[in-house]
């Protein structure tokens, strides 16, 4: 389920941190704050 979830933020996100999740898929908490950063993101670009 993470990998999909990880893989469709990649897919959505031209950021970088989009490109840091890409390049470390090795650390998890790498991972999850970029994640949480894009989506962050996001949602104030949507407000």
């Amino acid at each position: 389920m993470r990998n999909l979830t990880r893989l469709s933020m990649i897919a959505r996100s031209d950021s970088l941190t989009g490109i840091l999740t890409v390049r470390r898929p090795s650390s998890p908490a790498v991972i999850e704050t970029s994640l949480a950063l894009s989506l962050g993101s996001e949602l104030d670009g949507r407000r």
